[in-house]
């Protein structure tokens, strides 16, 4: 297998030298692996140069992502193509995550969607990411997942929601901040006008979280899915949500999957309102009438 994925980096290599306008992405799965860290810095001075490369998934290890973040960052200078960037699980601390959110701040980048997930670098890499993305013009989609996040950080996530930046897509799931983070973050949606997709799943937000989305739900017009599944909402949150769907005729999902205490008939009603056709009808063009299980889901385990 590890011959396997240095022969498929040596053959990406190859590729990006010749400016392959077929060759657009790449997943990069150093970690667990025999690819050198001078292999991968090879890729990455390559990569500076081509123009048609649009989309990279990174895997680092630690001791990769210690020698190689340097590297990756002058790519990012220096490349004008380069548009969806995943640096999930690499084990990224603060100290990498800083001179990444110093570049973010100067629009540098052509980076439109980063995914950070599974970083476990906390309310501090989160404040400074958050901070550089104030200046931000470019990003619209970006995910915090499971990055050890708490209340600290949620406050700074709604303010940063309240801003109405570019961010059109927002994933803060797996970080148990619970139902008191759920409500800072349902008091921003009130005010924000540029999310049409947040996911919140697997927060621990229960019913109370499920309440306070719900109160907020009246007053937005822009967002078109809401991804709370897995969360330990049960029949009170529920029903609140539900009747939420009946002032709000613009959120187009609603999932609250895997939420084992929601009857299965009740379920069944907010999938049916989701989709009744006076709302479909209110919601605007054809391209939002078709079903809302059709939009894809996060991945789950």
């Amino acid at each position: 297998a590890d011959e396997d994925r240095v022969s498929q980096l040596r053959r990406a290599i190859q590729r990006l030298r010749q400016n392959d306008p077929h060759f657009k992405g790449f997943s990069l799965r150093a970690a667990e692996t025999a690819i050198s860290v001078e292999l991968i810095c090879e890729f990455l001075e390559v990569l500076k140069r081509n123009t048609f490369f649009e989309e990279l998934s990174i895997f680092f290890s630690l001791l990769q992502a210690q020698q190689c973040m340097r590297p990756l960052l002058d790519t990012l200078v220096e490349n004008r193509t380069l548009k969806r960037l995943g640096l999930n699980h690499c084990e990224l601390g603060v100290e990498d995550v800083r001179p990444l959110a110093r570049l973010l701040a100067t629009n540098a980048p052509t980076i439109i969607h980063l995914g950070i997930e599974g970083n476990q670098f906390g309310d501090e890499g989160t404040l400074l990411l958050l901070d550089g993305l104030r200046t931000n013009s470019t990003l619209v989609s970006l995910n915090l997942s499971n990055n050890n996040i708490s209340m600290v950080a949620v406050r700074a996530v709604a303010d940063f929601m309240a801003a109405n930046t570019p961010l059109a897509e927002l994933d803060v799931g797996e970080n148990e901040f619970g139902a008191e983070g759920a409500e800072v973050l349902a008091e921003a949606l009130v005010r924000n006008t540029s999310l049409v997709k947040l996911s919140v799943y697997r927060c621990v937000i229960g019913d109370g979280g499920a309440i306070a989305f719900a109160r907020a739900l009246p007053f937005n017009t822009t967002l078109l899915s809401l991804s709370i599944w897995r969360n330990g909402i049960e029949t009170e949150g529920a029903r609140a949500l539900l009747d939420a769907l009946k002032e709000n005729l613009t959120l187009r999902k609603l999932d609250v999957d895997m939420n084992g205490g929601i009857p299965a008939a009740m379920k069944s009603e907010i999938f049916d309102c989701l989709n009744n056709p006076a709302r479909l009808a209110a919601a605007g063009s054809e391209a939002d009438t078709k079903p809302a299980r059709e939009i894809p889901l996060e991945p789950r385990d």
